[in-house]
């Protein structure tokens, strides 16, 4: 998630963050800090905003204290068709609900985390830790000082009291590893991190050490037999490690490196390869700090011959890549699928990819390379799209948010304007909801796909700005929302 997702409404502490996410609930949640929505006022309150992994919802959960026109619920993570809301309550109650408002579980608990495998962990009234499953009922009783949500059949779990130690229990709650570690990852691929005094190492299912503990921090999860692990820093000048920062390679299930440190950092990309990043002395300095990165497969064996300046992430088989201010296209096996031609580049998504052309313009290409929308639009960025690392605009549900001028609208995959640029601002769509600001107020508001308003009128967005017949030169879809002539678009029913 790139930098300029920022968080709905301000980021809210809540009882701590949860320990490292489940490895098999990774892409739904990524982990991200808890986000507030609020009930707008209205003749049915329902709930309203985006979760910390970029959820969002506008439904109606049926509970008497959900009371319209308040700041009554915090969203945070989102999986398996369960986003947790925290009831606005003294204390705060926090339950699940689905994509339609009801209730999964109940408010009932002190605290909660995600879904994984049907159970989710939550705090009870006795302020221990237990797990819930989809019908409410707590399927674990609550017993623990702490508990992360499954993963690979195991889930970890603390003690009680500031002396426990960390373990890990099967679904039926009965341990499997006893308590014995400070500090533990999630199983992935049948090893989990596990630190025994103050290096880190690997944990099999039956609770033996697969891997010594060697390493200076927590290792990442396994994903193809890899993990990307930390011996600490490397001092070039004594030609040895030492255990701060991080001197980063990655180790098969063995514990073998097959690509050794000093790297200064290594990034997943997907796909079975790897970003290995270096300090880039030319463009750093103070403050300022920037990497150079070497693309590789999982053998460690380099896919490309030049390093790059930024790189994205694996996406419908293609990856982006950028170096001396030019960026192009390739697959995981170093093929050429663009020339690098564009002056910045996004993953692909449903697949198209947003790039910024020599004339600085944004338009979209195809996974052929081919121009399928034309760069004719403002490559800029709203600051709370959920876009990638590129800061460029991506489809969701078949439509993008693009700039043209100043102004923010929607387009669909054949470049005609679905809402019009009326918007100061504008998000990507998530759940069937974007974030759009207003010129009349300085808070945040919300449109369905349609162009609908959700939470405002017609009359916030203020005087309409005077359209052209094609603005940008994209014609306008039929029906296309705020359009000259067209119908207002209603406010849907919650």
């Amino acid at each position: 998630m790139s930098a300029r997702f920022a968080l709905l409404f301000g980021a809210l502490v809540l009882g701590g963050v949860p320990p490292t996410e489940a490895a098999d609930c990774a892409k739904t949640v990524p982990g991200q800090p808890w986000t507030s929505g609020y009930v707008p006022a209205g003749p049915v309150p329902f709930v309203l905003g985006c979760s910390g992994n970029a959820h969002c919802l506008a439904a109606a959960p049926k509970r008497d204290d959900v009371k319209s026109g308040s700041a009554a619920v915090n969203l945070s993570s989102y999986s398996e068709g369960a986003l947790i809301v925290g009831v606005d309550e003294r204390p705060q109650r926090f339950g699940f609900i689905d994509d339609k408002g009801a209730w999964i579980s109940p408010p009932l608990f002190l605290n909660a985390k995600p879904f994984c495998g049907g159970l989710a962990p939550v705090m009870a009234d006795n302020k221990l830790w237990g797990y819930v499953d989809r019908g409410g009922k707590l399927a674990v009783e609550a017993q623990f000082g702490d508990a992360a949500p499954f993963a690979d059949g195991l889930a970890a779990v603390r003690g009680v009291g500031e002396a426990g130690k960390w373990g890990f229990i099967g679904r039926d709650g009965a341990l499997a590893i006893p308590e014995q570690f400070d500090a533990v990852g999630d199983f992935s691929e049948g090893l989990a991190p596990v630190r025994i005094g103050d290096r880190w190492g690997y944990l099999d299912r039956k609770g033996s050490v697969a891997i010594p503990a060697k390493f200076a921090a927590e290792g990442g999860s396994f994903s193809g037999g890899r993990a990307i692990v930390s011996y600490g820093s490397y001092n070039r000048k004594r030609g040895s490690y030492t255990m701060s920062g991080a001197a980063a390679g990655i180790i098969d299930e063995n514990g073998a490196f097959v690509v050794s440190p000093p790297n200064d950092d290594i990034e997943a990309l997907g796909g079975g390869l790897f970003a290995l990043d270096s300090l880039d002395p030319k463009r750093s300095g103070g403050e300022d700090v920037y990497y150079l990165h070497k693309i590789v497969d999982k053998d460690g064996r380099a896919i490309a011959p030049d390093q790059f300046d930024s790189v994205g992430k694996v996406e419908e088989d293609l990856l982006w890549a950028c170096r001396n201010d030019r960026c192009g296209f390739f697959d995981p096996h170093g093929r050429a699928a663009t020339p690098f031609d564009f002056l910045q580049a996004a993953d692909f998504s449903e697949g198209l990819a947003g790039v910024q052309f020599k004339n600085r313009s944004l338009g979209f290409i195809d996974n052929s390379g081919r121009v399928a929308i034309p760069a004719s639009f403002i490559a800029g960025n709203a600051s709370f799209n959920y876009g990638d690392a590129s800061g460029l605009p991506q489809f969701h549900s078949g439509l993008a948010s693009v700039a043209c001028g100043k102004l923010w609208g929607i387009i669909d995959k054949q470049g005609r304007w679905t809402v019009a640029p009326v918007f100061p601002g504008l998000g990507d769509f998530q759940n069937g909801i974007a974030i759009v600001t207003l010129a009349t107020t300085p808070e945040q508001r919300h449109i369905g796909t349609d162009g609908a308003p959700i939470d405002f009128t017609a009359a916030d967005i203020g005087k309409p700005p005077r359209l052209a017949a094609k603005p940008c030169g994209a014609p306008f879809a039929p029906g296309a929302a705020f359009a000259a002539g067209s119908a207002m678009p209603q406010k849907p029913a919650p």
